[in-house]
């Protein structure tokens, strides 16, 4: 009863963070972002346009706020902090986030902010409300590598793009059938054009691609080198990626793929991408348990 207990409080300590300032500012930083999402969304339903001037600062304050924290987090290990899942999802809510406030501004894409808002607090909310995804590492991270470490941190980063480009493709869906069904409301009056949504979602899939090949070629030279004995199925999801990502955009090109139909393909290939993040962590959390446990305790004193 007491270790269970115990590890109740430990759960809520990693959830509801006290004496854990990186954890506690991700917190904040998702209160913002919620904030944010909430304003767009009630101003939708009463039927008003948003305002950036209310949108735009929340995020960047949630921004900031994040930056921080995965900032403190990487000066505990030395490294860009990717060593378990709870990391790597706020990572790619932090490239998100990243490219809406640089893009935002040039395309004006009427609520895109709030969209965006909305996807990255849930995803960061769950990250926050699984304690196992957090769990702590007991080995250095990608080996002190740096090819390893710019593998990694380009491929998330890529996932970012493809998060920003998932949120646009949900616009052009929801859209997209408003407009094929006739729904008649002020709501959808107040949605970007198809136009503009499927001309921002070529240049999001354009620069994902780009950065997702640079990921791809890292890797390649990682797996030639067996630096990193994960490196495998992680190689190997970024090539399905890459090839699914990069057929669209072909077929884009081409006019044999409508605006519909890759704004459908970019929501599955996103959800792939999401969920390949599970074996790849789940292999640096068998790793880490399998270490053999520090025996400094266990070794008798020297005598004098």
């Amino acid at each position: 009863m007491a270790q269970s207990n115990g590890g109740i409080r430990h759960s809520f300590g990693l959830i509801f963070p006290v004496s854990d300032p990186d954890r506690f500012l991700v917190w904040l930083s998702m209160a913002a972002y919620g904030l944010a999402a909430l304003y767009g969304i009630v101003r939708l339903l009463r039927r008003k346009p948003g305002t950036r001037t209310v949108t735009y600062p929340l995020i960047f304050v949630g921004f900031l706020l994040q930056t921080a924290g995965l900032y403190l987090r990487g000066m505990q290990y030395g490294a860009c902090p990717l060593g378990n899942t709870f990391e790597v999802v706020q990572f790619i809510v932090w490239s998100t986030t990243f490219l809406f406030l640089v893009i935002g501004p040039v395309f004006q894409v009427h609520l895109l902010g709030t969209a965006t808002a909305a996807l990255v607090t849930a995803t960061g909310l769950i990250s926050l409300l699984v304690p196992n995804w957090d769990y702590p590492h007991t080995s250095t991270l990608f080996g002190g590598d740096p090819l390893i470490e710019f593998h990694a941190a380009v491929s998330i980063f890529s996932y970012g793009i493809f998060g920003l480009l998932s949120t646009v493709a949900i616009l052009y869906l929801i859209q997209y059938n408003a407009l094929e069904r006739k729904w008649r409301s002020r709501i959808f009056a107040l949605l970007p054009s198809i136009v503009k949504l499927d001309n921002l979602a070529r240049r999001l899939l354009s620069a994902g691609i780009l950065v997702l090949t640079l990921a791809f070629l890292s890797g390649l030279m990682v797996w030639f080198d067996e630096a990193w004995e994960a490196l495998h199925w992680k190689l190997l999801t970024v090539a399905i990626l890459w090839l699914g990502y990069g057929v669209v955009w072909i077929m884009r090109l081409r006019q044999r793929f409508s605006p519909h139909r890759a704004a459908i393909c970019f929501l599955t290939l996103y959800l792939f991408a999401l969920f390949s993040l599970w074996p790849v962590s789940r292999s640096h959390d068998s790793k880490d348990q399998e270490s053999p446990p520090s025996t400094e305790h266990l070794t008798p004193p020297t005598s004098k």
